[in-house]
């Protein structure tokens, strides 16, 4: 790729589980007699709603049992040894990816026949071993809470998980961007494979989903793809027992408080969203084969404003599939197939294309905001699971998940004409900058086996992962950055790439003694892109070791210290691949007159065509990888509450991609910043420290409340994946420092730094069956820039220190939700809730426009001033009511 190429994505910075994923959870206990002796050859008992039939193990010689791979939901636990009294636990929850312990169960010598001992089991308890940074959030917690009608809103709501209002970049976790968070369903990974994170990823509406576990940091080798964080919802199967959910959601214009725009938001006039949906589930053959099924369609329609024009039609019709069969095979053997998709269709108006352009102005004809756009997702997930014994589990699965897009113009002049972008006028005319049918595929196979071997249980994996990407790019761009200048950038670039990846790893946790557990860890995987020519990029040394500790202090099971240290890798998108890896045709024409006009020849004509011979392999290379520390404390008071506190420190140690040496090419390089021929770029570094006070309370009738602060610094000169200073999605591009005038000044404070985040949610019962959830979060501003354009290269300069032009308003944000359940009919409950969204409408501005000049004269002082900088680019939403109805059955 060479400058030409990339002139579309670069002018934003003008003033403009794989399987492995967890779907399953532990128990684990020790059972000792009043003497605080353990006791053997105890016959622990597991029933519950979400597994078919029951499962059984017994206590090792230290009175410890444990049990693995178990679906989440409530169970009932039984433990029963002749001579001893029976002990039930009822209300047993298991959590994905968690280890629920029971901590020390006393059973009594039996010298007559008395009755089993109940003990209810829904309380707050520790996780004796694990040092993974995150939470479990279930159906009855979110259903109490004011969260979007897409499972990823939940995500929000934990300490490290701060919002984005950037366009493609909604939940930032542990200092990185939205592009460097995986997301999971059922444990397939459906994270967008072009740009990661979220750009397109499915939409999936919390009706669908069980449980939602989201993995922050501190987890153990089985995990990885993410520097970020990890997003795994898991959805309904069925059971014994007929069931389901019908639901409608909705909204409007008459619902919503006064919108207040910035010049990057659209105004959205007469506005309309509405979904309706059933979810049904139950056996087909009882404790053999269970079903479930959902269906849900969504509608958004709005009038929306272009610059200048007036209001237009904005349309999305979206219809969300799902279904789920479990088979218990045999005694010992399930078996899980699971489909899973979208289909929608979208005429959109967007200002994406004005909001990318910083220093224009005024729009001379509309047509470049409306699109027209068909896209679909579809996956599905054979999984098998396999009981060796009482103390082991082996498991594997096959996924495939792909999606398309087809987008294009809305209107023959948007489809005809390219876009022009006139900077001597500040107007925008035109139509398309380009067109695109990108299509993607990963398709992946994992087996993974668990053994308990006395003190020890070790578990290993492999995986392997196949990305694919494949699209038809056309751009046509004229831009005009002179009186007597015009350059028309012209590209059609059809092709194919992949990027596969071998994955290994093994895990050993140690207990030692009854209040001492290590882990140690080791995951190694490669990545291998392909392109027109084969491979052309590999990575195949990412090693990622693991280590973690949990001390059990004072009475089992109520605090513990722990802490963890590893190595982890980002995947690599496929963008950077598709840009430099297949045959890129492209035309940078320079005219002094205008090109539109019948008859204008270019003066000259820079053929920028590439091959992928131009781009060797670089061995050596480390894509995106940090280093991470953990340490926290944690402690049960009582059976109500836990607190925990925790700090953590991330330090990045490499990133990939590419950049423009300017002394010495017309051509972007690729590699490492720091080596190579991108040794005139500093290494790239991102460090984000935290420190976390949080806690949790659980009362009787329903009452829960969590609390988080958090104290953090994210410091560096690389912003991650998205470039949160120009807010575009842009992997590879280092934030933006990709040539020599951008080093100056780049390091810094990071557009994602906020030094105090508090957050407190929660429900509450008011009484006649009402109940009242709460989710409130206040947040220290972001860091402000002031830039300059090197007009050449159309790249942005620091015209001062990286983050010291000042900061953007402290924001807060209140939402509420009211819900109050109706019998219907015996069997059949009916529920109304009612979401008051940003309640006071604070709309605070939450981007502003940081290009200060837009111009430099021949000795490189800065020159032409951007009439919208200082302005306010997005405001916070303003507040909103939507009313819902659900009936469960």
């Amino acid at each position: 790729m060479k400058i030409g190429c990339v002139l579309l994505t670069v002018l934003c910075v003008l003033p403009q589980s794989l399987p492995a994923q967890e779907v399953t959870g532990n128990l684990q206990g020790r059972v000792v007699s009043p003497q605080s002796e353990p006791v053997a050859d105890v016959r622990v008992t597991l029933a519950g709603p979400s597994l078919q039939g029951t499962r059984a193990t017994q206590t090792d010689p230290q009175g410890f049992f444990q049990m693995l791979g178990l679906p989440a939901g409530s169970y009932t636990v039984r433990l029963a040894r002749i001579g001893f009294r029976p002990v039930v636990m009822d209300s047993v929850p298991i959590r994905i990816g968690r280890t629920t312990n029971l901590g020390l169960v006393t059973v009594e010598s039996e010298a007559l026949e008395l009755g089993e001992i109940v003990i209810n089991g829904q309380r707050l308890s520790i996780d004796p071993a694990s040092t993974t940074i995150g939470a479990n959030v279930d159906a009855a917690t979110y259903d109490a809470l004011p969260v979007g009608r897409d499972y990823r809103s939940i995500v929000a709501f934990l300490p490290h998980a701060n919002t984005s209002y950037y366009t493609g970049d909604p939940v930032n976790i542990g200092g990185a961007t939205g592009l460097e968070n995986a997301y999971f369903i059922d444990g397939v990974n459906v994270t967008d494979d072009h740009f990661q994170g979220v750009v397109s990823t499915f939409v999936l509406p919390y009706n669908f989903v069980r449980t939602v576990e989201v993995k922050e940091g501190g987890y153990d080798a089985r995990y990885g793809r993410a520097i970020g964080g990890l997003v795994n919802a898991v959805t309904y199967s069925g059971g014994n027992t007929f069931e389901g959910d019908v639901f409608a959601f909705f909204t409007d214009r008459g619902l919503t408080g006064e919108q207040r725009t910035g010049f990057n938001d659209v105004r959205s006039d007469g506005f309309t969203n509405y979904d309706v949906g059933v979810r049904v589930g139950g056996p087909i053959v009882r404790d053999r084969l269970w079903f479930s099924a959902a269906y849900n369609p969504q509608v958004e329609s709005a009038q929306q404003a272009v610059p200048g024009w007036g209001d237009f039609a904005d349309q999305l019709r979206r219809h969300v599939f799902a279904g789920k069969l479990t088979w218990q095979a045999a005694a010992s053997t399930s078996m899980e197939l699971l489909l899973f998709g979208d289909r929608s269709t979208h005429h959109e108006v967007s200002r994406a294309t004005f909001s990318q352009f910083s220093g224009l102005d005024s729009v001379a004809n509309p047509d470049p905001f409306l699109f027209f756009t068909r896209a679909g997702h579809t996956s599905a997930s054979l999984r098998l699971s396999h009981q060796l014994g009482a103390r082991g589990l082996f498991e594997a699965s096959v996924t495939h998940a792909s999606s398309f897009t087809r987008q294009g113009a809305e209107t023959a002049r948007g489809d005809s004409e390219p876009l022009y972008l006139d900077y001597i006028t500040s107007t925008l005319s035109g139509g398309l900058p380009g067109r695109n049918s990108p299509r993607d595929a990963r398709t992946s196979i994992a087996l993974r086996g668990t053994l308990e071997l006395g003190a020890h249980t070790v578990l290993g994996g492999v995986e392997y992962e196949d990305n694919r990407y494949s699209d038809r790019w056309q751009s046509n761009l004229i831009l005009r950055l002179d009186t007597a200048v015009w350059t028309k950038d012209s590209a059609l670039v059809p092709g194919t790439v992949h990027n596969r990846i071998p994955t290994l790893y093994a895990e050993d946790s140690w207990r030692i003694g009854s209040r001492v557990t290590v882990q140690g860890g080791l995951r190694w995987s490669g990545e291998y892109l392909t392109g027109s020519a084969g491979l052309a990029q590999s990575f195949p040394t990412e090693w990622q070791p693991r280590l973690g500790a949990a001390v059990q202090l004072g009475r089992l099971g109520t605090q513990r210290i722990f802490g963890s240290w590893g190595i982890f890798y980002q995947q690599q998108p496929l963008d950077v691949a598709q840009g430099f890896y297949i045959p890129f045709p492209e035309f940078l024409s320079v005219f002094s007159s205008d090109p539109r006009v019948p008859g204008a020849k270019p003066d000259t004509v820079l053929n920028l065509s590439t091959d992928p011979s131009q781009y060797p392999n670089i061995r050596g290379s480390k894509p995106e990888h940090h280093r991470e520390l953990t340490l926290g404390y944690e402690r049960v008071v009582g059976t109500n509450l836990r607190l925990t506190a925790r700090a953590m420190r991330r330090d990045l140690l490499s990133a990939f991609g590419f950049g423009l040496d300017t002394l010495n090419s017309l051509y972007w390089v690729m590699g490492v910043p720091g080596e190579g021929a991108l040794s005139y770029l500093p290494r790239m570094r991102r460090s984000y420290t935290a420190l976390e006070v949080s806690a949790e309370w659980a009362g009787r009738r329903g009452i829960q409340a969590r609390f988080s602060y958090v104290l953090s610094r994210t410091y560096g000169n690389y912003t991650g994946f998205y470039a949160s200073d120009y807010g575009a999605a842009a992997a590879g591009q280092f934030g933006g420092v990709q040539i020599r005038d951008n080093v100056k000044n780049s390091t810094g404070l990071l557009p994602n730094d906020r030094t105090h985040v508090l957050k407190l949610s929660g429900a509450y019962p008011l009484g006649l069956g009402l109940t009242t959830g709460v989710f409130f979060s206040w947040q220290s501003g972001t860091p402000l820039n002031d830039f300059g354009v090197n007009p050449t290269y159309v790249r942005a300069t620091f015209l001062v220190p990286r983050g010291s032009a000042g900061r953007t308003p402290d924001i807060w944000d209140l939402n509420l939700r009211f819900a109050r359940p109706f019998l219907l009919t015996k069997g059949v409950t009916a529920r109304a809730t009612l979401d008051w969204l940003h309640v006071g409408s604070p709309r605070r501005p939450v981007w502003l426009e940081q290009v200060q000049y837009v111009s430099e004269d021949a000795n490189g002082n800065p020159i032409n001033p951007n009439p919208t900088y200082g302005q306010v680019r997005s405001y916070q939403p303003p507040t909103q009511a939507r009313l819902g109805v659900e009936c469960t059955f």
